[in-house]
């Protein structure tokens, strides 16, 4: 199957859009609905500016799903999905070092994070995306035309 131009619709980029785009908007609800979690997080890894990041990486993370679920600026939601992934990544390291004895004031235990695969396949989706574009079935791929 070929297209106008004599390319093949690259298709596949739409079963990654998929994925990346479901799991930030997951982890981007999840973060709005029940912060103390990821407060734990941001506070167990000392990453600065706590209360504005507690509201502002869920609104991120979900507006970067939307996009990609879209196929909709996906090459900027590609950029800050790889940023978003990179900090995602480095945070669950910091986590998994942590023990009982080493958590911060105020922390009773060490906060629940997804496996580190998580974040590096989707950092790994975002920046694929970042490079190829929306692919075939996106809103980007559609204003081309």
């Amino acid at each position: 199957m070929s297209s106008e131009n004599g390319k093949r619709p690259k298709r596949h980029l739409f079963i990654m859009r998929l994925i990346a785009g479901v799991v930030f908007l997951f982890f981007g609800i999840l973060h709005l609905i029940h912060p103390e979690n990821f407060k734990n997080i941001l506070i167990a890894t000392e990453i600065p500016m706590i209360h504005f990041n507690l509201l502002f990486v869920p609104i991120v993370e979900a507006v970067v799903g939307i996009l990609f679920l879209l196929g909709l600026f996906t090459r900027l939601a590609g950029i800050v999905g790889v940023i978003t992934m990179g900090i995602a990544t480095w945070s669950t390291l910091a986590l998994m070092k942590l023990t009982p004895q080493t958590l911060p004031d105020g922390i009773k235990e060490v906060p629940f994070s997804p496996p580190v695969f998580i974040p590096i396949i989707i950092g790994v989706f975002s920046l694929y995306l970042l490079i190829m574009g929306a692919g075939a079935w996106g809103i980007d791929s559609r204003s081309k035309k």
